[in-house]
């Protein structure tokens, strides 16, 4: 039934190539019998529980699906076994019409040898001297001859027959002698051979062809010697085992047959039942209209149903077609038809059983609410209406038309009231939730700038705004400036530094002074709206105060196109965003103003430590540093290469493995570096060629601490030598305030300096009245 709907379809969109189309119909027609069913058991059963009636209904509900289920597996089956043997039939005809044409170009290389090869000039001159009879004629005639032959021998036996045509027509050479002085100047291999290319299959005439098939012919004008005038036509006669072999030979097909027709409608090679013609519409079509393929289920030259797929060859000007009995693709769907069949009965065996206990499990918890539903009503509530069912569920409708009465006006009251406050608090729950989400994706940029464009940006997008504006106080508090805005007319104000007097101009101006929200519902009325000529369109606006533990930071500015567009209840809403928006804002102020403060002090940190080093590497401290080899340690003058490297990049430095340091050992050089800047190197000579990862890392830690441990000693020392100084000092202040006139301090400061600063001559001179009077004037 199924391939019989699929063959013969009542409309002509229902293909076989539009398995969609067919499923729909059957499963149309599948719902329409399960519905004629149901209604007609349903009145000829009376049924006495719900039990019953749930197992004959489910029944007939769950045993159609199944049979629609197995029916479009059946179809598909069949529908990809045609399809799989289609794209084999397509395959086949490719591979051999590729294989037909590699005849074809080799068949053309040798007409190209032949044009070009030895003997041309014998050739031309028995084509330029016709009739002729002479010893000269003879000898080219020979020497013609010859070429032929070793060509024909070269090429594997390949042609039946290599000729030669003058201008009329008329062969004047052949590899076959009798069919010298034959005319040819109507046929087509010789008309079209004589301007261009030719290449087909056609019925040779000449003298071999005893049984007049068709043999592939390919014929090529021959030049002078100057390329350029016809002095006849080359015709190679191709012998037809090549491509009888390749059309009759189906890999993997034996029922599978391929053949060709020519534009004729005539079979041109051999197939198994000889037609006179063609009488496949689809093929004829193809043929017709000399190009495209194509594929489908037709009676073949027989009469046969079959499989077919056919291709138009420009080249050789024939049709290849490559057919199968339609009985194989039954054969191919029939173990898929019959294994869904036996999967679709038990299937629906499997559902009776299931059914029948579904139904027990669901008519029993019915019985037990119909005795609470009757429980329930014995109060207050009376029967309300009445039902012809003597099952369960009549008894569900009586209990429950006892209640309705007295509840219908309560929850008709209840729910009218429910929707509505539900309406306003899903409005108000949408836009509190579309707030909280643009103030969080807000919240998550980076930096400034890109807080305000993301947060000016998300508030237009979500809530379908014409403008949105975020402006910001300057430090006097004077300018409400706009600092951030998604339209193009916002991108231009703030190109011109837009900005709006705080309590004059607009409404901006306004909030920013006072802190209220504002709301202009009908921009055109309002006397406080400063008309903005970028924003012609605006008939709404609300501003909203941006605030944080300083006060008024700015104000949100937005606009719709639409009057009347914002309430008083979106100010609450939308003041929660900007609450959130301003505490972001003030956040990430304080974020960078700590980020800047912070690289100051690492750059003032940085810097002191690098000059405190420089300094105590300038003092007497001459030792470069010190070695020490496991036995003793010692002072080092020079700093080795590595450590130099480890010193100007202040990283880890490993030299390569080499030949010298597989005998001697590797060095690794560490930087010892403290906040950042490089005080020295560790510098470790290994035994091994290759130093241990291990090692290295223990040494980096190492490094770490010992740069603590410098820093720590070089701190310690400044603050010994600061002590000493300070000691000094006090000890020479102490013994110059002892003295009593000013040749006793004067001598024993000399004295105390002297002892302080060893290996120094101190001098202590008092200026001339002369010299002070000089410097007056």
């Amino acid at each position: 039934i199924i391939v019989a709907l699929d063959g013969n379809p009542f409309f002509e969109r229902l293909s076989n190539n539009n398995p969609a189309a067919f499923t729909a119909l059957i499963l149309l027609a599948s719902m329409v019998v399960l519905y004629i069913l149901t209604t007609i058991i349903a009145r000829l059963l009376r049924y006495r529980t719900l039990q019953n009636r749930l197992i004959v209904s489910f029944i007939f509900i769950i045993t159609v699906p199944i049979l629609f289920t197995t029916a479009i597996s059946a179809f598909n089956a069949f529908t990809n076994s045609r399809n799989q043997l289609t794209d084999t039939l397509q395959a086949i005809s490719s591979l051999k019409q590729d294989q037909v044409n590699s005849i074809l170009q080799q068949v053309l290389t040798s007409l190209s040898t032949m044009q070009q090869g030895s003997g041309q000039t014998s050739i031309l001159y028995i084509l330029d001297h016709p009739g002729a009879n002479d010893e000269l004629y003879q000898m080219n005639s020979s020497l013609a001859s010859t070429r032929i032959r070793d060509f024909m021998s070269g090429q594997e036996n390949r042609y039946q027959e290599i000729l030669f045509l003058d201008t009329s027509g008329k062969v004047v050479l052949s590899s076959y002698s009798p069919d010298v002085s034959l005319v040819f100047n109507k046929e087509p291999f010789f008309q079209k051979g004589l301007v261009k290319y030719f290449g087909g299959l056609v019925k040779f005439p000449g003298n071999q062809n005893l049984t007049g098939v068709n043999q592939l012919l390919v014929s090529a004008p021959f030049y002078a010697s100057n390329g350029q005038d016809v002095r006849g036509v080359l015709l190679l006669v191709v012998k037809n085992d090549d491509i009888t072999n390749i059309l009759m030979a189906t890999p993997g097909l034996a029922n599978a047959e391929t053949y060709l027709v020519d534009a004729n409608l005539e079979p041109i090679t051999t197939t198994r039942y000889q037609p006179d013609k063609i009488k496949s519409k689809v093929i004829i079509d193809s043929i017709t209209n000399k190009g495209g393929e194509g594929s489908g289920v037709y009676e073949n030259y027989a009469g046969i149903p079959v499989l077919g797929y056919y291709r138009w060859s420009p080249s050789l000007q024939v049709a290849f077609v490559a057919e199968i009995p339609e009985s194989v693709v039954f054969k191919n769907a029939l173990s898929t038809l019959l294994a869904s069949g036996l999967v679709g009965l038990f299937t629906i065996v499997i559902a009776i059983v299931a059914v029948i206990s579904t139904s027990h499990a669901i008519s029993e918890p019915l019985r037990a609410l119909v005795n609470a539903a009757e429980q329930f009503a014995g109060g207050e509530l009376n029967v309300r209406g009445k039902t012809d069912q003597q099952d369960e569920i009549g008894n569900l409708a009586r209990s429950f038309n006892s209640m309705a009465d007295q509840l219908q006006g309560t929850i008709g009251n209840l729910e009218r009231r429910v929707a509505e406050r539900t309406k306003d608090l899903e409005r108000q729950t949408l836009r509190l939730r579309t707030a909280a989400e643009v103030a969080r994706d807000a919240a998550s940029a980076p930096n400034l700038d890109e807080l305000l464009e993301r947060a000016g940006r998300l508030i237009r997008d979500r809530f379908n705004l014409y403008h949105t504006g975020i402006f910001l106080l300057d430090g006097k508090k004077e300018f409400a400036v706009l600092r951030a805005s998604p339209t193009e007319a916002g991108r231009i104000l703030m190109e011109n530094n837009h900005r709006l007097r705080v309590g004059e101009q607009g409404i901006v101006g306004r909030v920013a002074a006072t802190g209220e929200s504002r709301i202009v519902l009908d921009t055109g009325v309002d006397p406080v709206y400063f008309s903005n000529p970028l924003l012609p369109a605006t008939r709404s606006e609300m501003a909203l105060a941006l605030k944080s533990n300083a006060g008024i930071i700015g104000v949100l500015d937005i606009q719709s196109d639409q009057a009347e567009a914002f309430t008083q209840d979106d100010i609450s809403v939308m003041q929660v965003m900007a609450d959130q928006l301003a505490t972001a804002i003030e956040r990430s102020r304080l974020l960078n103003e700590v980020e800047t403060n912070l690289r100051e002090m690492e750059r003032t940190y940085s810097g002191f430590t690098e000059h405190s080093w420089l300094s105590f590497e300038r003092r007497d401290h001459q030792t470069v540093g010190y070695k020490y080899d496991n036995v003793r340690l010692e002072p080092v003058d020079k700093i080795p290469e590595e450590a130099i490297s480890a010193l100007q990049t202040g990283l880890t430095f490993i030299p390569e493995p080499s030949e010298k340091s597989s005998k001697s050992g590797q060095s690794v050089a560490i930087p010892i570096r403290l906040r950042g800047d490089t005080i020295g190197v560790v510098n470790v000579h290994f035994q091994y060629s290759q130093a241990p990862e291990k090692s290295i890392g223990m040494i980096e830690q190492v490094a770490d601490r010992l740069a603590t441990a410098l820093e720590n000693a070089r701190l310690l020392e400044d603050s010994m030598r600061n002590a000493n100084k300070e000691r000094v000092i006090g000890e020479i202040t102490s013994k110059i305030s002892s003295s009593v006139n000013i040749h006793n301090v004067l001598q024993t400061a000399v004295e105390e300096l002297g002892h302080a600063i060893p290996g120094s001559d101190v001098i202590i001179q008092f200026q001339s009245d002369k010299e002070v009077q000089g410097q007056v004037k």
